[in-house]
């Protein structure tokens, strides 16, 4: 036999995430702190919300998703859709709750 190099499903979505999976990519974020696309800190300073409360949100999101077995869930209102663009908003929350097994 001979070695196979396989990729999983978690190694395709968090591609899209860029974190560091030991490729060496210099594109890829190695810490939070890193001001490169769709980290907590590249996030902050388009949106202007620090990046504590960021990961702090994400982890109490994820945390509770986990401890209820996938039943949580996001409520908005129909007033998000009425804005240029803010479908990329509800695609971000789905993401989300896909991501915690809410889906």
């Amino acid at each position: 036999g001979s070695a196979a190099l396989v990729t999983t499903v978690y190694d395709l979505t968090m591609a899209n995430y860029g974190l560091e999976r030991g490729l060496n990519d210099e594109n890829c974020a190695t810490s939070y702190d890193d001001v490169k696309a769709y980290t907590p800190a590249w996030a902050e300073q388009i949106t202007g919300v620090p990046r504590a409360q960021i990961t702090r949100i994400a982890r109490e999101f994820a945390e509770n998703a986990d401890k209820t077995h996938g039943r949580s869930m996001i409520i908005v209102g129909a007033g998000l859709n009425h804005w240029y663009h803010l479908d990329m908003n509800y695609r971000g929350l789905i993401n989300m709750l896909v991501f915690c097994g809410c889906v």
